[in-house]
């Protein structure tokens, strides 16, 4: 049997080397014969329509459809399944928001596995995405560490199938994410009235970094007792030990005084400020008494239960 041997177009051999090579180019003509030959050895599934792309799944082309690349989702249920009506594995990206509800399922996929979806909050509020391992309709989210993801805007996770669950692969939760804290005392209750007493964390699986910041006002109490806590966003691991989860900073605004002192475990849900050995927990009156302009902050980072 005799062999062609093929001239490549865009290099004459022979004028490179003095000879050798005496194949005549292809013309326009052969070379969309050679490309129809590709195109049929390397074929796309049969009825694709427009708007749908051929994806490769690692063993063959399966049908995909483009607009599904950006579907657009609102979780407006307290507990939101949704139905997977695809049926196609391919990259997909959800842009979700929502209206108070939450995510828990992404519903069973249909067709060949290997489908990622990639979950962005694409609005203006908190996403919450439930680790739902008892309930919930088709296939549950499964995020790392077990607990709850928060999407604050513009954060994303990303999910593929595996077995019975959707597996948490990957998550860009680099916002801060904010909530209130409350204000507590073993005495009296304090009250911030016209102070203020803000809260913001950034999650990371079970890990949580936690700011809080209290800044009194005219009207602020700050209540009896000789142990002052403020909540944290979730429940920590373990036993209380009193080890140091962080630093916390007291500014005294009459003497223009800083104060400094650990952030340790004040409960299961909240944190607390040691002044350090002999010295004992930050309360009303120690380490100054608390008054009109006063700035408390502080930063804890913890697991979560």
């Amino acid at each position: 049997m005799a062999y062609t041997k093929l001239h490549d177009p865009w290099h004459n051999a022979a004028a490179a080397t003095g000879g050798g090579d005496t194949s005549t180019p292809l013309d326009a003509a052969a070379l969309n014969y050679l490309e129809a030959g590709i195109a049929a050895a390397v074929a796309s599934p049969a009825s694709i329509a427009v708007g749908e792309i051929p994806v490769w799944d690692g063993a063959a082309f399966v049908r995909g459809r483009s607009q599904d690349k950006n579907a657009a989702v609102t979780v407006s249920a307290s507990n939101t399944d949704l139905a997977w009506s695809w049926g196609y594995a391919a990259s997909v990206y959800l842009n979700v928001t929502t209206t108070g509800g939450t995510l828990r399922s992404l519903g069973t996929p249909t067709g060949s596995g290997g489908t990622t979806v990639h979950i962005r909050n694409g609005g203006g509020t908190n996403v919450t995405l439930l680790h739902d391992t008892a309930g919930g309709a088709g296939l549950k989210l499964y995020n790392t560490g077990g607990v709850s993801i928060v999407l604050a805007p513009g954060a994303s996770v990303s999910y593929s199938t595996e077995g019975s669950i959707w597996l948490q692969v990957s998550q860009s939760l680099s916002s801060w994410i904010p909530y209130t804290p409350s204000w507590f005392s073993d005495g009296t209750q304090p009250a911030i009235n016209n102070g203020t007493l803000t809260g913001r964390y950034a999650q990371d699986g079970k890990l949580f970094t936690v700011d809080i910041v209290l800044t009194a006002g005219t009207t602020t109490t700050f209540g009896t007792g000789t142990l002052n806590t403020w909540s944290t966003p979730s429940t920590l691991l373990g036993a209380v030990n009193y080890g140091p989860l962080g630093r916390a900073t007291l500014f005294d605004s009459s003497a223009g005084q800083i104060y400094v002192g650990d952030a340790i475990r004040g409960g299961a849900t909240s944190v607390g400020v040691w002044a350090g050995v002999g010295l004992g927990w930050w309360f009303a009156t120690y380490p100054v008494t608390l008054a009109t302009g006063d700035i408390i902050q502080i930063r804890a980072i913890y697991e979560a239960a």
